[in-house]
């Protein structure tokens, strides 16, 4: 029996060993095939396709009024950005939406207490 577990140890080793080499030359023919070169090509043509046609639509947005608007406000952005008025901007809208928050839970709150145990908590 303990010959019987060997061999087919062995075997089961031999059978890794084969699968590994099979996987491999599998692998090597898989990227080697002329089907993967063709796959390839199309996927480089197409995104050289894609990287074109975003290229002219960029340049078609610029001269655009549209475009140059935006290309204005981007730079009205980056301006501000620059010079700390967007921060301080950020920093103002996001008090206010801060204060309607709290005036908001303030008024749901006020909702589910009785009239005279929101005075107490007032005082």
């Amino acid at each position: 029996m303990a010959e019987e577990t060997k061999g087919a140890e062995g075997e089961i080793a031999d059978e890794l060993k084969r699968l590994g080499k099979q996987l491999h030359s599998t692998t090597k023919a898989a990227w080697e095939s002329e089907e993967r070169r063709q796959l390839e090509a199309e996927i480089v043509s197409g995104l050289n396709a894609l990287a074109s046609e975003i290229e002219r639509t960029l340049r078609e947005c610029r001269v655009s009024p549209e475009g140059e608007v935006l290309e204005a406000r981007a730079r009205e952005v980056k301006e501000k950005a620059q010079s700390g008025e967007l921060g301080t901007e950020v920093r103002q809208g996001f008090l206010r939406v801060l204060r309607q928050v709290n005036a908001e839970l303030d008024t749901l709150q006020s909702s589910w207490t009785p009239a005279e145990k929101a005075e107490e908590e007032k005082e």
